[in-house]
């Protein structure tokens, strides 16, 4: 009997432990809400003010070399000598292949003849004609043969010359499209030439962003080849119709290449100023939140989570510019994801 008393004396205590040690919990917990409650959500806040707000276009181009030119043949022979391989650079006028045709060399030494004989027979007939020797029908006669012998040695010469392949501009060889021993005709391509210590990027502008572009516009250029590379231009040229296969108009911009890093056909990252907006308002990107009817952020007012829904205007880097929100106001821009409207906040400060 006394084991079956001591027994429910001590589950009695038990009890009673467990219900004084929950009330005691249920108390803590209520003094930490109510602490909670009076002291707020802590909260960081930024007071609004209007600025410039610089909205850009970024746009992509391709790069192609200021210069760029394939030579072909003029004449037809026989390519016996290459003079320059790819990769090599050449200046202007300088002598790249040589081409064999001994039809036209026989035919410029045959002119070449001829015309040092029409030129003896003109010098000769002077002298004669001075004296009165010949008539004056005669002396005419030599001149035109001398002149008709000129122009066929001009004309079989300048055939003979373009079988020496030269430069048309300074640049690197790029591609060399014939080996020695080919036989060549007229039109074939020879060579590559690229100058490219000058570029220029083609940009194709939609046809809804043209009013913002003008000849002379700045531009920021960067480059996903070389992300440090950054290089400011100027709009070259905007063409005055549009491009009715892509519906873009075409618009160009030239620039230094920085110790030749750029090369044909990279891509270029394009930013151009689209328009300055006044006294407007922006804000962090990061302040933003999204519901099902749109875009919202919270503003402090008396210690008071106050919802505003905005309106996007433009979003550049960081920033957003917005419409719905004053100067002045206190935006909450710490905190604010564990925010709901009428909530009781305490203002950190920095």
């Amino acid at each position: 009997m006394k084991t079956i008393l001591l027994t429910l004396f001590v589950f009695s205590s038990l009890i009673l432990t467990s219900c004084s040690e929950e009330s005691n919990a249920k108390t803590i917990e209520t003094d930490k809400s109510i602490s909670e409650e009076k002291v707020g959500i802590p909260v960081k806040i930024s007071t609004l003010t209007g600025s410039q707000f610089e909205e850009y276009l970024n746009l992509t181009g391709v790069i192609k070399a200021n210069s760029q030119v394939k030579i072909v043949a003029e004449e037809s022979g026989i390519l016996v000598k290459l003079l320059h391989e790819k990769g090599s650079y050449v200046k202007k006028g300088a002598a790249l292949a040589i081409i064999e045709n001994k039809v036209i060399t026989a035919n410029t030494a045959q002119a070449k003849a001829s015309l040092h004989e029409a030129e003896i027979n003109l010098k000769s007939n002077k002298v004669l004609f001075s004296k009165k020797a010949i008539s004056d029908n005669q002396m005419k006669i030599s001149e035109l043969n001398f002149e008709k012998a000129k122009a066929s040695y001009d004309l079989a010469n300048a055939r003979s010359e373009k079988l020496t392949v030269s430069a048309p501009i300074s640049g690197y060889v790029n591609n060399r499209y014939a080996d020695v021993g080919a036989y060549i005709n007229p039109a074939s391509p020879l060579f590559e030439i690229v100058d490219n210590s000058k570029m220029k990027v083609n940009i194709g502008v939609a046809e809804r962003f043209i009013k913002f572009i003008k000849k002379g516009s700045e531009i920021e250029l960067n480059f996903d080849a070389f992300p440090d590379l950054q290089i400011n231009s100027k709009i070259d040229f905007v063409a005055k119709s549009i491009d009715p296969e892509n519906r873009t108009f075409s618009v160009e911009s030239s620039f230094a290449n920085p110790q030749g890093k750029l090369a044909p056909e990279m891509v270029a990252n394009i930013r151009l100023l689209k328009m300055k907006h006044e006294n407007s308002i922006a804000i962090p990107i990061d302040a933003l939140l999204d519901s099902e009817r749109g875009r919202y952020v919270f503003v402090e007012q008396d210690n008071i989570a106050i919802k505003k829904n905005i309106e996007i205007l433009a979003i550049e880097s960081e920033n957003v510019l917005v419409n719905g929100l004053n100067p002045e106001q206190r935006l909450v821009v710490v905190g604010h994801r564990l925010l709901s409207e009428g909530d009781t906040l305490q203002v950190i400060k920095d």
